[in-house]
């Protein structure tokens, strides 16, 4: 991307990026877990298990749980998760910065996460994220997507192609995502992916938001 005013729409993971969820998500496992009445020791629950999606969390955790029983914890998963009445996720320093300049810069702005419709949108109202245009999530369809559908989805909304689009994202699969469709891949090294990885597969990779935002400062010249 050699100019900011190239990207026809900013699209941005939600845990790990935007969200720091990792402390909400433990504290749901944990209940999860004892509500299915399944021991797991408290230092199998740690912030670097955030990132995949749910039932790939669970079998990271347990993987000789019984597909019954895993599927129990995942039930009361989505219960405690989805409509957490004391949710402590909080967004990273310099997200709502980064976030006001692209808006006023009139860059279209949306979310492509792992997580479901019903969390998601409960996350962005309770942390007052009203600048995003539409939210892609793995159940927005009849049929569940991954991150470069929903890329796909996105440009095709924008009457685009998806190498006009900048995906901003924390894990592997968000950078081979926008690999895959030929958008531009940026590194939220401030996540939980491996940053290594990361930095490795992005065309630009940067260690927090403030970094990010100098540089599409930049590009706005």
């Amino acid at each position: 991307m050699e100019k900011l005013s190239q990207c026809a729409a900013a699209v941005f993971d939600m845990d790990g990026t935007l969200v720091d969820s990792s402390a909400e998500i433990v504290k749901c496992l944990a209940k999860s877990y004892r509500d299915a009445g399944v021991e797991v020791p408290a230092e199998s629950l740690t912030p670097e298990l955030v990132g995949p999606p749910i039932r790939e969390i669970i079998s990271n955790i347990t993987s000789t749980l019984p597909d019954e029983k895993a599927a129990e914890v995942i039930a009361h998963f989505r219960s405690n998760y989805d409509d957490s009445p004391d949710d402590i996720s909080t967004l990273y320093d310099g997200i709502p910065e980064l976030l006001a300049f692209l808006a006023e810069s009139k860059i279209p702005l949306y979310i492509a996460t792992n997580k479901p419709m019903r969390p998601s949108l409960r996350i962005v109202r309770t942390l007052g994220l009203d600048c995003f245009r539409d939210i892609y999530t793995v159940d927005k369809f009849p049929e569940r997507i991954g991150k470069a559908q929903m890329l796909a989805k996105i440009a095709e909304a924008e009457h685009t192609s998806p190498e006009n689009l900048a995906m901003i994202g924390d894990s592997p699969d968000d950078i081979k995502s926008a690999r895959a469709v030929g958008a531009a891949a940026f590194g939220a090294l401030w996540g939980y992916g491996d940053g290594a990885q990361v930095a490795a597969l992005s065309d630009a990779s940067f260690e927090s938001p403030s970094k990010l935002l100098e540089y599409f400062k930049q590009k706005s010249l």
